[in-house]
């Protein structure tokens, strides 16, 4: 079995659920995907992330980047990928493609510096996800029956797909764009009229996102 690791950052569960659907449908129990929001082989209660994450490393084959415009900007999705580089170049496995960034409605001048001079894929395009997916059918299956069916899978898996992640990425940019703060209101007495002299303003109070 082969063990793909998926760094992300935690308001992309959906997209990386998405993701993960569609790769069990096509390659079945022939891959194991390993991410920090899975509730079957993320991290467990208590463990540090570190020798988590190097151990994710280091059973996997590959590590693909989710980089969407929620992620772009946080310090956690260099972090992963950097611990990822770091693992792989200290365990003698100095190969360019231990990372492989996907992105998401984001322009190549948006992608992070260090990822820059690496080719990436965009996972919200149907042409780059099929040829990403057809690649790894015929790398990883050997069979000639499950190949053939597999193949025969992928253009409804990929439409199931790619209507996932594009909702997915709709209701996030619906969340960046949502108002951080309300308007000043005016308190009123008992019979309706504002109170002389007294203003009340409320504030809605901004909540971090989570990394």
């Amino acid at each position: 079995m082969s063990s793909i690791f998926i760094s992300h950052t935690a308001t992309d569960k959906d997209i990386v659920d998405a993701f993960s659907v569609a790769v069990q449908k096509l390659l079945g129990d022939r891959v194991e995907l390993s991410y920090s929001t899975s509730t079957e082989h993320g991290p467990r209660h208590g463990d540090q992330w570190l020798p988590w994450i190097h151990q994710q490393v280091r059973d996997s084959v590959f590590t693909i980047v989710l980089i969407t415009p929620s992620s772009v900007h946080k310090l956690w999705i260099l972090w992963e990928a950097g611990a990822v580089a770091g693992t792989s170049i200290a365990s003698g496995q100095n190969d360019s493609r231990k990372v492989r960034p996907v992105i998401f409605r984001l322009t190549p001048e948006q992608v992070p510096d260090p990822f820059k001079d690496t080719q990436v894929v965009r996972g919200d395009e149907r042409e780059a996800m099929y040829g990403m997916f057809e690649g790894w059918i015929t790398d990883i299956l050997s069979e000639r029956q499950v190949l053939a069916r597999a193949v025969r899978l992928l253009p409804n898996v990929l439409q199931e797909y790619l209507a996932a992640v594009n909702a997915a990425l709709d209701q996030l940019k619906s969340r960046r764009n949502r108002p951080k703060s309300l308007g000043a209101t005016s308190a009123k007495g008992a019979l309706g009229t504002p109170m002389a002299g007294a203003e009340v303003r409320h504030r809605a109070i901004g909540v971090q996102e989570p990394l």
